[in-house]
């Protein structure tokens, strides 16, 4: 257990005086839409990922109960 005596106060003060002056010189954040950036890995999974279920003939999509044409599946 800490003890108060082994508590450096001053020291503790410091460093909350430096994170809470490093939040408050932090970037604004505009609205809006942020742009979205993929990394090579992430479009080769996605892409992959099309494939396979485009490949695999799960793109019949169902709503309540009806294909995509309107026939009952």
């Amino acid at each position: 257990m800490i003890s108060l005596l082994s508590l450096d106060i001053n020291k503790l003060l410091s460093q909350l005086i430096q994170k809470y002056q490093w939040v408050e010189n932090s970037a604004k954040i505009n609205s809006g839409t942020p742009p979205v950036f993929f990394t090579p890995k992430a479009v080769r999974k996605a892409i992959a990922k099309l494939w396979k279920t485009v490949l695999s003939g799960q793109t019949i999509v169902q709503l309540n109960g009806q294909g995509v044409s309107g026939y009952n599946l």
